[in-house]
C-alpha cells in the first residue's frame, strides 16, 4: 500500500520468494484500518459499526428505559473505548471527529428519547461526560506528553509533529509552567470549555 502524492500510481510489481504481493488499498495494522491516499488516513468505519454493536448489545440487555447513570456507565466502559482506539496516533480532520460525535450522540439519542443534537450535548454535560472531540484530546495529551517525557533517544520521530500537545495546550489556554502543562490536570479545561459551548447553545 502506498501513502503520498504518488499513492494512486501504478508502481512496478514487488515480489518475494518469486510470489508477487499484491497491491491494496487498506490493510489493517494493530487494530485499525489504514488507508491509501495522500496523507496518512485511516477507515473509521468499522470502528463505529463496532461502536454500534455494542450500544445496541446493552441497549437490547439492559433496556433503554433503565436509568441514564447506568446506561452512561456502561457505555463509557465499553463502547466508547471501541470509538477512540488508538485516537492518540491519528491525525485528526473535523470529517473524522464530527462521524465518530455523530456516532456518540446516538446514545444519548436513544437514552433520552431525541434526536436533537444540541439537547443530546447537554444530557452528556449534565450526565458528566465529555463529548468525543473532548476525549480526544485528553487521551492525546495524555499520550504525547508522557511520550516526550520519556526522554529516550530517537523516541522523537514517534511524535507527529513537536508542536501537537502544544498546540493543543493552547488551543485550551491551559496554563504552563516550565514547560509543564497546569500540575492539576487539563481536564477541568476540557470541562470548561465544554460549558462554553453549552452556554452558547443555550
Amino acid at each position: 500500500m502506498r501513502v503520498g502524492c504518488r499513492h494512486n500510481i501504478d508502481a512496478a510489481p514487488i515480489t518475494t520468494d518469486g510470489k508477487p504481493l499484491l497491491w491494496v488499498q487498506e490493510f489493517r495494522y494493530l487494530g485499525i484500518k489504514l488507508v491509501s491516499s495522500k496523507r496518512f488516513n485511516v477507515n473509521l468505519q468499522e470502528s463505529r459499526q463496532k461502536f454500534y454493536r455494542a450500544l445496541n448489545g446493552i441497549l437490547g440487555k439492559v433496556g433503554p428505559d433503565s436509568s441514564p447513570l447506568i446506561l452512561c456507565s456502561l457505555i463509557e466502559a465499553y463502547c466508547v473505548p471501541i470509538l477512540v482506539y488508538a485516537s492518540e496516533c491519528i491525525l485528526w480532520s473535523n470529517s473524522m471527529t464530527k462521524s465518530c460525535e455523530k456516532a456518540y450522540s446516538q446514545a444519548f439519542f436513544k437514552i433520552f428519547k431525541t434526536y436533537d443534537s444540541n439537547v443530546a450535548m447537554q444530557c452528556q454535560f449534565y450526565m458528566g461526560q465529555l463529548p468525543i472531540k473532548f476525549k480526544i484530546m485528553n487521551r492525546k495529551l495524555n499520550f504525547l506528553l508522557q511520550l516526550k517525557n520519556l526522554k529516550i533517544e530517537n523516541c522523537n520521530y514517534l511524535v507527529k509533529s513537536e508542536t501537537e500537545s502544544g498546540k493543543l495546550i493552547e488551543s485550551l489556554n491551559i496554563p504552563v509552567k516550565n514547560g509543564v502543562p497546569f500540575p492539576g490536570g487539563w481536564k477541568k479545561f476540557l470541562w470548561n470549555s465544554f460549558k462554553t459551548d453549552i452556554e452558547n447553545i443555550s
